[in-house]
């Protein structure tokens, strides 16, 4: 059993060095050529005096150059911290600064918000530019590539030691870094590796973005692990989603549920041959029986596996098997994992019973370490080992869960997580704005979508057309509110507190 992540990589150089491990539309490297590369980018770092613990930041789509510094990154000893290529110049500064990045790598097209969202931060951050020309003051990722050693570097690492900072939102509106070690990011990927049923064989399509956990710990490092073949593409669209797992005789993926509906609207989708597919994986919410019957009939497929998890769990948790797709539609599973233990709780701790409500706990060895310098968060989330979800699930009279809604404000649209507070802080600072609250709604396709009711101040003139405006460099496109309502006021408790699920009923009675 490998002790740490790159130990994947190296085993793989050994036993399998020619084989095209890595494929995207740009480039193919075998095992062999993928850790020369990395190996090439763990010295630049050590050389530039990168230590042991130092956080790397990582912004870039789903490209080769992702994987090489990533493993580059971890076996200079550091921890790696992929940031959303969406983010906007103040959210990639928080994340930098919080994570206490030495380092970030960017792919060139980024680079404006990198600079913006990097400029006058205090230290010498190093700033790699992959592709294009690199800004002066920058380093450009092909002269580490024809520059530095491809030897490994010969850092010893535990298994304790720091792997990943995975950056999640909370209600409280500042993302919080959940802390992987890399015997909780390994505990993660060998699960996959069992559930997914993942070999030597396995051609993994990577088209849902690396800064996600779930692709990176369970389909990425998952394929790795077992000595597959990782297929990437860099940005999701339902064409060359299509083409990628016909070309290239894709037999895994995961995906959010929209990523799997909108190739259907394609007027040549079943001109495309997807016969290579053994599991359809996808997370990020259910789908409802009307759907899977779908999806199953047009796919011409019966193997399709929902995933349940959190990047405070490696991310890890249940899985809807293939079997029960439309009997039990709309679950998250009956159990956990074959590494994970889940129990839906009362408030007293206890089991819940059928039909009643709780909150989902999960035990794992992937659980995280900590929230980075957050130890008040870490105590509220993690206590005796337990994460506890703030998900609440019912039970059935045959075991399965079903989230019937969450403690804490998270939309889930398309995949992508949003977090009210974050949102309505950027709304609040909007000078016509006296209050706001933001929530989600259904949406057939994208599970939900993200609304907002916004009080303007006394005298104040703002569209909702305008507003959005003012939102977009502040926050990534998908946060922004796709309907904004103006209202005289709020429903609230006693207390003065938002009644969101108040709001959130009104629409759904319209």
């Amino acid at each position: 059993m490998a002790k740490n992540i790159v130990e994947l990589l190296n085993r793989n150089a050994r036993k399998f060095p020619g084989k095209k491990a890595f494929v995207s539309e740009t480039r193919t490297l075998t095992n062999v050529e993928m850790t020369a590369e990395a190996n090439r980018v763990a010295n630049y770092l050590i050389e530039s005096g990168v230590k042991k613990g130092d956080k790397v930041s990582l912004v870039t789509s789903n490209i080769p150059e992702y994987i090489s510094a990533y493993f580059g990154i971890l076996k200079a000893g550091c921890v790696a911290v992929p940031i959303n290529f969406k983010s906007q110049p103040p959210e990639i500064r928080y994340l930098v600064e919080h994570s206490d990045s030495v380092a970030v790598f960017y792919e060139e097209r980024f680079r404006d918000n990198v600079v913006r969202g990097t400029e006058g931060l205090a230290g010498n951050l190093k700033k790699i530019c992959i592709g294009g020309e690199a800004p002066a003051g920058h380093t450009a990722y092909s002269s580490i590539i024809g520059g530095f050693s491809e030897n490994d570097p010969g850092i010893d690492l535990d298994m304790n030691d720091g792997c990943e900072i995975i950056y999640t939102s909370g209600t409280t509106g500042d993302p919080k870094g959940c802390v992987l070690t890399h015997w909780n990011v390994l505990t993660s990927c060998t699960m996959a590796a069992i559930a997914f049923e993942l070999n030597i064989d396995t051609r993994t399509l990577c088209a849902m973005p690396l800064y996600h956990s779930a692709p990176l710990n369970l389909t990425l490092l998952g394929t790795v692990y077992t000595g597959g073949t990782v297929i990437l593409i860099r940005e999701y669209a339902p064409q060359p989603f299509l083409s990628a797992i016909q070309n290239e005789r894709v037999t895994h993926l995961f995906a959010a549920p929209i990523a799997l509906l909108v190739p259907l609207m394609l007027p040549d989708f079943a001109s495309y041959n997807l016969g290579s597919m053994k599991l359809w994986i996808y997370g990020g919410g259910p789908i409802s029986k009307e759907n899977a019957e779908m999806l199953m009939a047009k796919y011409g497929s019966d193997r399709f596996m929902q995933v349940y998890g959190l990047s405070e769990a490696g991310p890890n948790g249940s899985f809807l098997r293939p079997e029960d797709q439309t009997r039990k539609a709309g679950s998250i599973g009956y159990c956990g994992s074959i590494t994970c233990h889940m129990r839906v709780i009362n408030e007293d701790g206890s089991d819940i019973k059928p039909g009643e409500i709780g909150e989902i706990t999960v035990w794992s060895e992937s659980n995280m370490k900590e929230y980075y310098k957050n130890p008040r968060a870490t105590a509220e989330t993690l206590r005796n080992g337990w994460v506890h979800t703030g998900d609440l699930a019912r039970v059935d009279e045959d075991g399965y869960y079903y989230i019937v809604d969450r403690k804490k404000d998270m939309i889930v649209s398309g995949g992508e997580n949003v977090y009210t507070k974050e949102v309505e802080d950027v709304l609040l600072s909007n000078p016509a704005v006296a209050q706001a609250a933001v929530f989600g709604i259904p949406h057939k396709d994208w599970g939900e979508t993200v609304a907002a009711a916004v009080i303007k101040k006394p005298g104040a003139q703002i569209t909702s057309d305008e507003l959005k405006e003012y939102m977009k460099d502040k926050l990534a496109k998908y946060k922004i509110p796709r309907l904004v309502e103006f209202r005289d006021s709020m429903p609230v408790t006693p207390t003065g507190k938002i009644m969101k699920f108040q709001l959130k009923k009104e629409h759904s009675d319209k």
